[in-house]
């Protein structure tokens, strides 16, 4: 979920901002630069993690700026297709569920990938869980805020600030499997069988 990305890139650092110590204004110019955005193929990237070469820098003729060339490390929050995460519900259409990380909130699971027997509430404006157990059938809520475990299936990068243009990063799973969905649904039945025995 969480790698590390090398990255590099050409700093400006103008005559004002000569009052800070180099590599202190460098990580803030990056952090502004690339905190909450996206990169294709590379991720949502979050914050500057440390320099790998601090290349010598150079003032252009004529101009009083310093430029220098950096090779550095950055955390990235990344996603695969197949990797199962746990993270919340944020919000409920009939189009489906809305999880989020925190720092992500757009993990997209459509109403055909939630489980079989899901019916959306339009008082509450939630989902349930509709399931057939033997003669009787068992209701299981999708609330807000839940803590739910998603396989990931599809994600689709595109350069671009998160919250300025929400489909810079698109990411869709699945919680229609067993042991997917919210976890506890899967406490309850491991409750359960533990009594049993």
């Amino acid at each position: 979920m969480f790698v590390l990305s090398d990255l590099q890139h050409t700093v400006k650092i103008f005559p004002e901002e000569m009052n800070i110590k180099m590599e202190d204004r460098i990580i803030d110019k990056l952090n502004a630069m690339l905190a909450n955005k996206v990169i294709k193929d590379v991720g949502l990237c979050l914050t500057f993690y440390d320099f790998i070469k601090i290349d010598p820098s150079y003032i252009p003729q004529g101009s009083p700026t310093v430029y220098v060339p950096v090779q550095f490390r950055y955390l990235v929050f990344v996603l695969f297709p197949g990797e199962v995460i746990d993270c919340f519900i944020r919000k409920a259409t009939r189009d489906g569920l809305y999880l989020g990380v925190g720092f992500y909130d757009s993990i997209f699971v459509p109403a055909a990938n939630l489980p079989e027997g899901s019916a959306f509430d339009e008082n509450e404006q939630q989902w349930n869980w509709n399931f057939k157990n033997e003669d009787q059938i068992l209701s299981y809520g999708m609330e807000t805020n839940t803590e739910t475990r998603v396989l990931i299936e599809n994600i689709t990068y595109k350069d671009g600030k998160v919250g300025k243009n929400s489909s810079v990063m698109s990411v869709t799973g699945t919680i229609n499997t067993p042991g997917l969905g919210c976890l506890s649904w899967w406490q309850d039945v491991e409750e359960e069988q533990e009594a049993k025995e």
